[in-house]
């Protein structure tokens, strides 16, 4: 069973059609204490910006984006030898970037939001999925060739996450 919280504020619980409602219920009311939290802090976090104001700031923002993580992604790319097919940048809720098996990279377009030192951790983490399509120790020790004190950058990465995405 899960919970989520959507932007507008809507709380759904989803669970297996052989659940009866009443365990359903039940898990919701453990969760009544997580649930206040988080729909607290998505109100801290709802933008109070106008829509026109708000697409304006995106289109910016993903210009910007697309600029740097163009630039680094291609800079990388050259150090270990491998090929961009196409790169994109989306306005993602849950990631800060991907790399499909075509070779393909999309970004977050918050990547602009970032101190430069997490933006570039993000753009050598995708860039070394073209030579390493998994999490293995291999690819983390790619990472590190490019990236020493990635550890440190991941961990702080998480702290923006919480804010950003």
């Amino acid at each position: 069973m899960t919970i989520s919280i959507k932007r507008g504020g809507e709380v759904i619980v989803k669970f297996p059609f052989y659940i009866p409602h009443y365990i359903a219920q039940k898990f919701f009311a453990s969760k009544v204490a997580w649930v206040k939290t988080h729909y607290n802090r998505l109100k801290e976090y709802t933008p109070t910006l106008p829509l026109a104001e708000r697409r304006k700031l995106f289109a910016h923002h993903k210009e910007n984006a697309s600029a740097l993580v163009v630039k680094e992604s291609a800079r990388f790319a050259k150090l270990l030898d491998v090929h961009i097919k196409s790169i994109s940048v989306r306005n993602q809720r849950s990631r800060w970037g991907s790399c499909s098996a075509r070779g393909s990279l999309s970004f977050n377009y918050r990547i602009i939001l970032l101190p430069s030192a997490l933006s570039e951790y993000i753009i050598i983490h995708e860039v070394c999925h073209l030579k390493e399509m998994n999490h293995s120790k291999k690819f983390w020790n790619l990472v590190e060739t490019l990236c020493p004190d990635f550890k440190s950058r991941r961990k702080e990465l998480r702290v923006y996450a919480k804010k950003l995405l």
